[in-house]
């Protein structure tokens, strides 16, 4: 099997099992998305995501203009990758697929 040559992979981290809330934001750089709202003011934190135990991550692939979203997991609960992708501002309603690993 021969894989295509593509431009660009994203990967985005949509649920983990950690988040510290502590830890010094970086400066924005490009494709850095904060949370609705916008980047935090001052030392205030942003709105935390949720961290559970499970995994989650969207990944993007780019070639040319075009470009394939697919989900690989959903993390544990109900809600929590609904939760992240909003405070991340990410649309998931047009994904091409979602990969279930158990």
């Amino acid at each position: 099997m021969t894989l295509p040559e593509v431009d660009e992979v994203r990967v985005t981290t949509m649920v983990d099992n950690t988040f510290d809330v502590l830890l010094p934001l970086p400066k924005a750089s490009p494709g850095r998305r904060w949370a609705p709202g916008g980047p935090p003011r001052g030392n205030s934190p942003a709105a935390g995501l949720r961290a559970e135990q499970g995994f989650s991550v969207l990944v993007t692939v780019q070639r040319g203009n075009a470009g394939s979203t697919l989900l690989f997991d959903a993390g544990a609960s109900p809600d929590g990758l609904a939760v992240n992708a909003e405070r991340f501002g990410i649309d998931v309603g047009g994904l091409q697929g979602v990969v279930l690993s158990y």
